[in-house]
């Protein structure tokens, strides 16, 4: 095979591979999570378990889908004022 028929190949995969990372960065585990929040390990626990921090329990792990998590934040805002999340 020559290197002209194997570039269209390999962009196609390149572009496939670039989709599927930006699906999965919408979810980020519980390191990310506290990077992105002030707060510390057992508030983010505290609310997991009283259900106002969405998350999925996936092999054991805490993962948190993080445009359910800005939603749910948003929800949670009070005073009106702006609140603004870091990217």
């Amino acid at each position: 095979m020559s290197k002209r028929n194997v570039m269209p190949e390999v962009a196609t995969g390149e572009a496939k591979l670039a989709s599927m990372a930006s699906d999965e960065a919408c979810f980020i585990n519980e390191k990310t999570l506290l990077q992105r929040l002030p707060i510390s390990r057992r508030t983010a626990a505290n609310h997991r378990e009283n259900g106002t921090l969405p998350f999925v329990r996936l092999g054991g792990r805490n993962l948190y889908h993080w445009p359910s998590v800005e939603a749910a934040l948003l929800r949670q805002q009070r005073g009106g004022g702006q609140f603004n999340l870091p990217a």
